[in-house]
């Protein structure tokens, strides 16, 4: 399924597709999904009326959480490891990285892009 995405998105995904696991660190594990999500929920004060949902998308290789909100969560991401799912946290060097990369993202022109989902 294709989505069109705003620039902000586009830039968050772009910017997900550059990095690896070395720039994250592993945070927790659990046996199921749903809680993997709700501590990405807790942990970026997400308020429980807004919902959540996990995304892969094309060439990156985590599990994305998305809300109504916030949109793509970027800081927090998801890795299924065999029957296990793990929370991974940014590192604050790859932090500085996405706020360079969204700042001129949003400071030049650009289309809306797709993304499959």
């Amino acid at each position: 399924m294709k989505t069109r995405l705003n620039k902000t998105e586009a830039a968050k995904i772009d910017f997900l597709k550059s990095v690896g696991k070395e720039d994250f660190s592993l945070c927790a594990t659990f046996s199921r999904g749903e809680e993997m999500m709700e501590a990405i929920r807790l942990e970026n004060y997400i308020p429980g009326s807004d919902r959540l949902s996990a995304i892969k998308v094309k060439d990156v290789p985590f599990i994305l959480i998305t809300t109504k909100t916030f949109g793509i969560i970027v800081n927090s991401v998801g890795v299924q490891n065999g029957g296990r799912f793990e929370v991974h946290e940014m590192s604050n060097e790859a932090f500085g990285r996405y706020e360079e990369h969204l700042r001129k993202a949003l400071s030049t022109g650009g289309k809306n892009h797709r993304r499959n989902g």
